[in-house]
């Protein structure tokens, strides 16, 4: 009777060994695939509970900790979004942890860390232009005018058509007094959409600084014709009439309205995050499915154990088997 309830007990540690852990690692996956549709979706705040939900089913599931990152990022808490991305990278160097660990440290106002942390990210993952754009705006912060410029070089090599990247890097030589330099960047602007107010009030002032004021009025018309509330507009557009120099050099990506000095200002005001949930686009990295599939905790065991650890229970059952006989 001892010998077989030894046997009952082996077989079912094994039972235990083998199909409980899929059970918890499915849970964990399918908690993260209901993240990743709601963050798809825009439902970051869903997104966030179902990361959560992925987590306590496993604490080890780094996917999960990089997808609530981003969800974080995009709901504001950036504290919270760095806290879940140092947690990732603490174990691998995943590019979407990188990336909301760079964005979480801009929007924090740690523009040096926030530089760095883009370096690491552009070490995992390239081809990503609103990263870089990102990364000029947080040079514009530090007043490295020719760091952000390559930066915003990077952005509109990436993608001709980004019409932030080529706003920007069209301020950045407004404050410079490069003003023929940032005519050519508004020219792009103005090449890829007509309807946005900012970027024609920043080409007049490129038109005003080489002192054309007849264009520089035409294009703080447009701007207000599209936005008639725009005051900095208005107010260029008075200061355009006098037919003299007024735009005065500063050194700060965005300047304030004073009495006697326009200002420049951006077709976005914030950053971009650039990805909704994490999702690996470089040759060899996974994808979110294969993400969901590594457990790592609450895992299968091994094929190799697990049928090692089978034959070697069949083997204690039978040769106990003959030893009752």
């Amino acid at each position: 009777m001892q010998r077989r309830f030894i046997q009952y007990i082996l077989l079912l540690c094994i039972f235990f060994l083998y199909f409980i852990p899929v059970v918890y690692a499915d849970e964990a996956s399918e908690w993260y695939v209901k993240g990743q549709n709601a963050a798809t979706m825009g439902d970051y705040q869903t997104a966030l509970q179902d990361y959560n939900n992925a987590i306590a089913a496993d604490k080890n599931f780094i996917a999960a900790y990089s997808g609530k990152a981003v969800a974080l990022n995009h709901l504001g808490m950036y504290s919270d979004a760095l806290a879940s991305a140092d947690t990732v990278l603490a174990v691998k160097k995943d590019p979407d942890a990188a990336e909301a660990r760079a964005f979480a440290l801009f929007s924090l106002g740690r523009y040096q860390e926030s530089v760095i942390a883009y370096d690491l990210f552009f070490t995992l993952r390239q081809n990503v232009p609103e990263a870089y754009c990102n990364q000029g705006r947080a040079y514009q912060r530090l007043d490295q005018s020719d760091n952000a410029i390559a930066s915003f070089d990077k952005c509109v090599k990436l993608d001709p058509q980004n019409l932030d990247g080529w706003n920007q890097r069209g301020v950045v030589y407004l404050s410079l007094g490069d003003y023929q330099d940032a005519l050519d960047s508004f020219n792009h602007c103005t090449r890829i959409s007509l309807t946005n107010a900012t970027v024609w009030n920043n080409k007049g002032l490129a038109y005003a600084g080489l002192e054309d004021y007849p264009d520089a009025m035409d294009c703080f018309k447009s701007a207000l014709n599209l936005d008639p509330s725009f005051a900095d507009a208005k107010a260029n557009l008075d200061k355009a009439y006098l037919r003299k120099p007024f735009y005065t050099v500063t050194s700060t990506p965005t300047t304030t309205v004073t009495a006697s000095v326009p200002t420049a200002t951006t077709a976005i005001a914030t950053p971009e995050t650039t990805s909704v949930a994490p999702a690996a686009t470089a040759i060899g990295e996974e994808t979110p499915q294969e993400a969901a599939s590594q457990r790592t905790t609450y895992s299968p065991l091994p094929a190799v154990l697990t049928v090692f650890g089978l034959l070697a229970g069949l083997g204690i059952f039978l040769m106990m088997g003959r030893l009752k006989r």
